[in-house]
């Protein structure tokens, strides 16, 4: 499944970002979500058969990650999602995620990543294409 079509199945709205993790050798990022849901119909209409708790998309083939604003760490909720091909199979998703600073002030960080494919895990490690 093209990872546009693979985020189209995925319902992240009211869920946190737990964690980034940035794997330079292998060109991977891995954002840690509180829950990851499925959707298997038009809309997600509260179907958690197939909930990941704490479950990571796992970007592969990743060329590019910005954090803006730089310096901010996001941890928080997950509001605005796209993705869009960009070249021949490279696509770029951009999140809108909540993000505290250290006076505990609150802004909204874009995290955005170029990459190639896009699987899912679940927080053993489980892998997920579909």
């Amino acid at each position: 499944m093209k990872p546009d079509e693979l985020m189209q199945t995925i319902y992240l709205g009211d869920r946190g970002c737990k964690s980034i993790l940035i794997d330079g050798w292998n060109d991977l990022v891995k954002l840690e979500i509180t829950c990851v849901s499925r959707v298997r119909s038009d809309t997600w209409d509260f179907y958690t058969d197939e909930d990941l708790e704490d479950g990571k998309l796992v970007f592969s083939g990743v060329t590019q990650i910005i954090v803006d604003p730089p310096g901010c760490i996001p941890n928080s909720y997950i509001d605005v999602i796209s993705v869009k091909e960009v070249e021949d199979s490279l696509f770029e998703f951009v999140f809108s995620v909540g993000a505290s600073t250290p006076k505990g002030d609150t802004l909204v960080a874009n995290i955005n990543i170029h990459a190639r494919q896009l699987h899912l895990e679940d927080g053993e490690g489980n892998i997920f294409s579909e």
